[in-house]
């Protein structure tokens, strides 16, 4: 019964750093684990996030000198004089109640004003390449020039979706029923879990180079054409919405060269 106990309390710890975005890798992927393929547990989480997204909104007082509060407090109990035998337990019932109250409040204004975007977006400059972490643990190296848009949670949506523009390399951890998707442009990449490059070109075609995985590279809209590429193909996007694919020998090392 500990036993459960403790790991019960580690899941929910775990879950509560997360909406806060405060996972380590290795502890992203011990949650993911945990939440498997279990509808009831991913229902958890996802109303956990919509509880908090929701709490960012309320409008807190404002708060004066805590110390002459707690002092207010303690003379207020102080002056009354109930019976003896119930003095005891009304005094530390009152000051547990607003310790309480305070925890919460300062919890809700500090991780409100730390977390409180939907979604990050990170541009580089001329000189410049970035590493990112994504939210499933995913990594994605972006080239100088480039930007990326996500959404701070992956784990209760069926589609972990991007925005990209520019170049950059990805390597896409894959997840069971939970695709993602690049939108680039008029082009929509889509993977289970992957090692690519993606490029766009001086003609406004976009090139998807595949290192390992499978990758499908597509126009985006409903009835869009689709060109499935494995290991080692190179996929184009032309401007005119046609797809090319041809087959390398080698993955072009120089393209890992350029993000490092």
């Amino acid at each position: 019964m500990y036993m459960e106990q403790t790991a019960d309390n580690r899941m929910w710890s775990l879950m509560v750093r997360y909406i806060s975005n405060e996972l380590n890798l290795r502890e992203t992927d011990e949650l993911l684990s945990w939440l498997g393929n279990v509808p009831a547990r991913t229902e958890l989480l996802k109303e956990l996030r919509e509880t908090w997204d929701k709490s960012r909104d309320f409008q807190l007082p404002r708060f004066g000198d805590p110390q002459i509060a707690w002092n207010n407090l303690r003379n207020s109990i102080e002056r009354r004089e109930p019976p003896a035998r119930h003095l005891l337990y009304r005094k530390y019932k009152i000051i547990t109640i607003a310790a309480v109250s305070l925890i919460v409040v300062i919890c809700v204004l500090f991780l409100g004003l730390r977390y409180g975007r939907h979604s990050y977006s990170i541009d580089t400059a001329g000189n410049e390449n970035v590493e990112i972490i994504l939210p499933d643990g995913s990594f994605t190296w972006l080239s100088e020039n480039a930007s990326l848009k996500y959404k701070r949670s992956f784990f209760d949506v069926q589609q972990r979706e991007i925005l990209l523009r520019g170049d950059a390399y990805f390597e896409i951890k894959g997840y069971a029923r939970r695709d993602f998707n690049i939108h680039a442009g008029k082009a929509v990449i889509n993977t289970k879990g992957a090692r690519f490059y993606v490029e766009h070109g001086p003609a406004n075609e976009l090139k998807v180079l595949v290192k390992s995985g499978t990758v499908v590279l597509g126009l985006d809209g409903k009835d869009r054409q689709q060109q499935l590429l494995n290991a080692l193909d190179e996929g184009t996007l032309y401007q005119d919405g046609s797809i090319g694919k041809m087959h390398l020998d080698n993955f072009p090392d120089e393209k890992l060269k350029k993000r490092q």
